[in-house]
């Protein structure tokens, strides 16, 4: 598998998986649309980074932002754009192709619908280089969030056929998941106006905790066959339409709705990633996407 600058740190910090599968949350499922570079196959099952998976590639998936995260409450949700890269993120791909032939024409400017798990933080494999191959012998530390599509949950899609083909896609991709509420805003993001937030906004978003049980072609290497935690951040933008409506007994309760250890069941779109800067609790690696999902109900 070749290693690529952007997704390698030769002394990365490998993440422990947990210990325990209590209160951790189930994995989160999301269903996205991507220009695909041609997947590589493994030399062999046991350099799988996902144990069925025989293909992988490296996946720019794009998060259009909506226009409320451009109001100037919302605005240091996230980190300033300092390029067209901003609402893009790598992930590596891993899917399944068995029984067929790869014919690289074919993946020429095509888009495809994805259904997957993904994991917005990243984990790390030993990767061994490929034979033939003019990099280093050493083993090297791939760093990277994963996105494991199984059983052919893959379709291509011909972006000609639409007159928006230079912003496709145009809508950001949606994400469900199940699990234990952290706390809210009011506990968990810095106080104003490091976040922007009011107290009110501030009590009407939180952070959910979720797993995704990993296991790689060789379990006994990183990232080792086992859970691994990612938290995801909930916002209900109640100060915008239609929040502002829909949300209004949310807004006008005394108390947050964001309890720790409610369960928390979601389907809604992936607005862009949380800054870092304003998480009391940060995640450990600058990798480490904090999906911002708005609830579709």
């Amino acid at each position: 598998m070749s290693l690529s600058s952007t997704t390698t740190i030769t002394h990365a910090h490998l993440r422990t998986p947990l210990e325990s599968q209590r209160n951790i949350g189930f994995d989160m499922s999301m269903f996205s649309i991507a220009r695909l570079p041609l997947p590589k196959k493994f030399a062999s099952p046991e350099r799988q980074q996902i144990k069925g998976l025989n293909f992988e590639t490296i996946a720019t998936l794009h998060f259009p932002p909506p226009t409320w995260l451009n109001e100037s409450e919302y605005a240091a949700l996230q980190p300033q754009p300092s390029d067209d890269n901003a609402y893009s993120a790598l992930f590596s791909l891993n899917l399944s192709i068995y029984d067929q032939t790869i014919v690289p024409s074919d993946w020429d400017d095509m888009c495809f619908f994805l259904y997957g798990l993904v994991h917005p933080y990243a984990l790390t494999w030993k990767i061994e280089p490929d034979d033939g191959s003019d990099t280093s012998s050493d083993v090297q530390n791939y760093t990277i969030p994963p996105l494991i599509v199984r059983d052919l949950c893959y379709q291509p899609i011909a972006a000609r056929m639409f007159n928006f083909i230079n912003s496709f896609p145009t809508v950001s991709p949606m994400v469900t998941f199940t699990g234990p509420i952290v706390g809210s805003g009011l506990v968990l993001l810095r106080d104003d106006p490091l976040s922007g937030l009011l107290d009110t906004q501030r009590k009407c978003c939180g952070f959910v905790q979720l797993s995704t049980f990993i296991t790689p072609g060789n379990p006994t290497k990183p990232p080792f066959r086992r859970s691994h935690q990612v938290q995801v951040f909930v916002i209900f933008p109640i100060h915008v339409n239609p929040w502002m409506t829909r949300c209004k007994k949310m807004a006008e309760r005394q108390n947050t709705q964001f309890q720790p250890n409610t369960t928390f069941n979601c389907t809604g779109r992936v607005a862009g990633f949380l800054n870092h800067h304003i998480m009391v609790h940060p995640p450990q690696l600058p990798k480490d996407y904090v999906f911002i999902v708005v609830p579709d109900s």
